[in-house]
């Protein structure tokens, strides 16, 4: 990384700057913790999770049913 920054740098002849306020990092981490959030939701969808799950006791193969006498 440091390699690429050096590169970046003698390119544009301008220091790069990496420091940001407090303020500003508050502000990115609430963005990436709302973004996360809304992932998680949207992957995990828990009411379709419910939908496909199999029911109590069951083993999800009912194609051949055992008839027991």
């Amino acid at each position: 990384m440091l390699i690429f920054a050096v590169y970046i740098y003698s390119m544009k002849k301008e220091p790069i700057k990496n420091e940001i306020t407090r303020k500003e990092a508050l502000s990115r981490m609430g963005k990436y913790a709302a973004l996360t959030a809304i992932g998680t939701f949207a992957i995990l969808q828990p009411l379709k999770a419910q939908e496909t799950s199999l029911p109590p006791g069951g083993t999800g193969d009912d194609t051949f049913p055992i008839d027991t006498p």
